[in-house]
């Protein structure tokens, strides 16, 4: 069933009133949504059906059913690609209502529905979550001329530069969350956190040094935390005051479901510096056949996962390497999980946009 026909005419016109016509732009509004036959709205569709509720909750079917920031995010900067305001207006809606708790403006990271009558157990946020709601609001703002959005994009990523970044020996690093990352010898960072071509947009906004100096100190990272046998860069990682960077004791050292978005929001953010794909590439085409790489991998003993690549990885990894790598078959029946589909949908429109940020100018 299409859930989406459960919207009431009511909630629509609140849509076009509270988001399409603001009182500024209004001729240069561009549409509510595209039509069926735009190439790609089915695979939007299918993803919309399989993972998006009623009321707005992007749902994480691998993780229990959970929603976070993350998935909020992602379903976010996909609704505003494929033009679908009504979508748009309703992820953000719930959003605003069950995440946005914190004092601060940002958003706990997880809204668990088997907690109960208090779904939000950890107040901690996560910044990838943070930052892809603001820049899906910039770029919703930016379609639809709205104010409103541009305002809250602007909010949200003026708190996470003043209360997020830390200074290193490699530059400005992005905390993961407001608590347990500072430690008093160094930091614990993921790497996949750093959304390359969200800091390009986010500048734009706010006029800070801090989004290119970000963009720097993620490049180093990755030129110097390989580890392993495939010199890759772990899921999560620590940087000490002083020294190269380590595995942290307290995370299991995989390259893996996070780490595997690095190389996908670099290449997005239209950067040739083919020596920071190779790693990728080179786990990516160790195998004779793509479909029996493992998922993930243990930095300390090179142990490979139990499990095989889900497609959304499959994607990551012909998009960095099209020659080498095959494009994963399209789906049938649906999706496999909530995640792979963020990371073929998100692939898909990275391979679209490449070109584009290739053309402003490097921090």
């Amino acid at each position: 069933m299409d859930h989406f026909r459960l919207f009431s005419f009511a909630s629509v016109v609140l849509c076009l009133l509270a988001g399409a016509f603001s009182s500024h732009g209004q001729s240069k509004f561009q549409g509510f949504t595209l039509p069926n036959s735009y190439r790609g709205k089915q695979a939007w569709d299918a993803f919309k059906e399989q993972y998006i509720s009623s009321d707005g909750r992007v749902i994480d079917d691998a993780n229990g059913g959970i929603s976070h920031s993350e998935g909020q995010g992602y379903g976010m900067l996909l609704a505003v690609k494929y033009r679908d305001l009504a979508t748009f207006s309703v992820l953000w809606s719930w959003t605003r209502t069950n995440l946005q708790v914190r004092e601060d403006g940002l958003f706990a990271w997880k809204w668990d529905p088997s907690a109960g009558p208090n779904p939000i157990q950890d107040q901690n946020n996560a910044t990838d979550g943070d930052l892809l709601i603001a820049w899906a609001l910039q770029r919703g703002a930016e379609l639809w001329k709205n104010d409103r959005h541009m305002e809250e994009a602007m909010k949200i990523v003026r708190t996470v530069r003043r209360t997020m970044i830390v200074d290193s020996p490699y530059g400005s690093l992005l905390l993961p969350g407001g608590s347990g990352f500072q430690k008093p010898d160094g930091v614990v960072v993921n790497l996949s956190y750093w959304i390359f071509p969200a800091f390009l947009d986010i500048k734009r906004i706010d006029p800070s040094y801090v989004w290119d100096n970000l963009y720097l100190s993620g490049k180093r990272l990755m030129a110097d935390a390989r580890f392993g046998k495939w010199n890759l860069p772990p899921d999560w990682l620590f940087v000490p005051n002083s020294g190269p960077p380590q595995l942290p004791d307290e995370f299991t050292p995989v390259y893996g479901y996070n780490a595997v978005r690095i190389p996908l929001y670099l290449k997005w953010s239209g950067d040739d510096d083919n020596s920071l794909y190779a790693p990728f590439i080179d786990w990516a085409t160790h195998t004779s056949n793509i479909y029996q790489l493992p998922d993930l991998v243990n930095l300390k003993t090179n142990q490979p996962g139990e499990y095989t690549i889900i497609p959304g990885m499959m994607a990551v990894y012909h998009f960095i390497a099209p020659k080498e790598v095959p494009a994963p078959s399209s789906p049938t029946g649906g999706y496999t999980s909530y995640y792979s589909a963020c990371l073929r949908l998100l692939t898909k429109l990275a391979s679209e946009e490449a070109g584009k940020y290739s053309s402003l100018p490097r921090p």
